[in-house]
């Protein structure tokens, strides 16, 4: 099973996602008696796409870094995880959550989305980002293609780290059908079920 959550305490709501895999069954019974504080929430069978429970899954709320999960799909889609990728200065000066890389550093891809998933790295979102389609626009236009694709129609997506816009917000369904797209894809599966990962220091391992 997995789960992802979102809290924002400064606008006061909650976005919820559980993707029940086929080891778990949820009975319309048990659904109906889910006491879930999240002002959006919803439950899918990760096989098959059905929805178990939902409360709101149509409302449009920002996402903060859940966006990072459609950011992983294309990058995996996109890459090869021991592609090297030189941290621009923009991507250094991401500011908000950070893995902390260094301008003019080269990282692997693996390493980034290491940081990107379990530091949720805002600068590793952008790196990766002008790496897999040479500009943080070009590859924003591709995360809005990708979600109606995945048919996320209430999706709008507007950088690849999710801090606030105005036009950058999700719904708790289409964020369950990218989640279930992510899972799909074994590497993303790894990566989202480690508690740890080593990133070793690129300079580091350049004076061996």
């Amino acid at each position: 099973m997995s789960f992802e959550w979102l809290g924002c305490s400064k606008s006061k709501w909650f976005l919820a996602i559980v993707i029940i895999g086929c080891c778990f069954s949820v009975t319309a019974e048990a659904a109906g008696n889910l006491n879930i504080s999240a002002s959006a929430a919803i439950v899918m069978d990760q096989q098959t796409g059905q929805v178990l429970w939902a409360k709101n899954p149509d409302w449009q709320r920002p996402i903060a870094s859940l966006t990072k999960i459609m950011t992983a799909i294309l990058v995996l889609e996109l890459n090869d995880l021991d592609e090297s990728v030189a941290i621009s200065r923009e991507a250094a000066r991401t500011p908000g959550s950070s893995m902390y890389l260094r301008m003019g550093v080269d990282y692997r891809v693996r390493d980034l989305l290491h940081g990107l998933m379990l530091l949720s790295g805002n600068d590793a979102a952008v790196a990766l980002a002008e790496h897999s389609c040479g500009s943080v626009d070009q590859f924003v236009a591709f995360m809005n293609k990708k979600a109606v694709l995945l048919g996320a129609s209430l999706t709008s997506f507007t950088n690849p780290h999710g801090l606030p816009d105005t036009e950058h917000y999700s719904t708790a369904y289409d964020m369950a059908l990218l989640t279930r797209h992510a899972l799909d894809i074994s590497e993303f599966a790894s990566l989202v079920a480690s508690n740890k990962a080593v990133i070793p220091d690129p300079l580091e391992a350049a004076h061996r």
